[in-house]
């Protein structure tokens, strides 16, 4: 697999939990970035973002292996669940660069983790380690895209295709209109929690492991 110039696409997430709604992203941008494999990598704690539940990392990271299954072309990665303390992605990406010298990444990030991109610890080192992959519905305004940049769109000229090109690094930023289920974790959480059916928004294992575990339960 090293000997072979991989195209991996890096889903990083609190996965809390894990639903169609992240398959079928995951699914759609590995089809249209032709990507080989695409490494799901719960996180173990997100510095920007408050864990609600406080579902353990070991719990998540069940979750998503029961979601990938035997899933062709998905992997799951528990590297940041197992370095522990906060989970910052240019210490990710390093160690996937050492695992993976001769591949090509791609991160793969929904909006709303997109707009604190600026925030992000020494994000000036890590975006050049990949190309980035936004993962939003259609309806999007350019300027609206953007803005989360701040300064750093300074350091990317804009492309015919609308894409973002770094020319130093030669990394590239994408915008994927993704038509996926329309559902995210926290309303999942929320049918849990007042007993509601949530069979048509997870995998049918990942259900099974929210009974027996009782996660969620208010």
């Amino acid at each position: 697999m090293l000997d072979k110039r991989l195209n991996i696409g890096v889903f990083g997430g609190t996965f809390n939990p894990i639903h169609n709604g992240h398959l079928r992203a995951a699914d759609e941008a590995k089809r249209r970035l032709h990507l080989d494999i695409v490494i799901f990598v719960p996180s173990h704690v997100p510095p920007h973002k408050e864990l609600e539940n406080d579902t353990s990392a070991d719990h998540r990271l069940e979750m998503t292996r029961l979601a990938i299954g035997d899933r062709a072309g998905f992997e799951v990665s528990d590297l940041e669940v197992r370095r522990g303390g906060n989970s910052y992605t240019r210490d990710t990406m390093r160690e996937l660069h050492q695992t993976y010298p001769n591949a090509k990444f791609t991160f793969l990030l929904g909006i709303d983790a997109y707009k604190d991109i600026a925030t992000w610890y020494d994000v000036e080192s890590v975006l050049p380690m990949a190309d980035w992959a936004v993962l939003l519905r259609p309806g999007y305004e350019r300027e609206e895209l953007d803005k989360p940049l701040g300064r750093l769109a300074e350091l990317y000229d804009v492309m015919a295709d609308g894409s973002l090109w770094h020319e130093e690094s030669g990394t590239r930023i994408y915008y994927l209109e993704i038509e996926s289920i329309d559902v995210s974790s926290t309303q999942i959480r929320a049918r849990l929690e007042t007993h509601e059916p949530t069979d048509d928004l997870v995998p049918s294992a990942v259900g099974d492991y929210i009974r027996k575990t009782g996660l969620y339960e208010s």
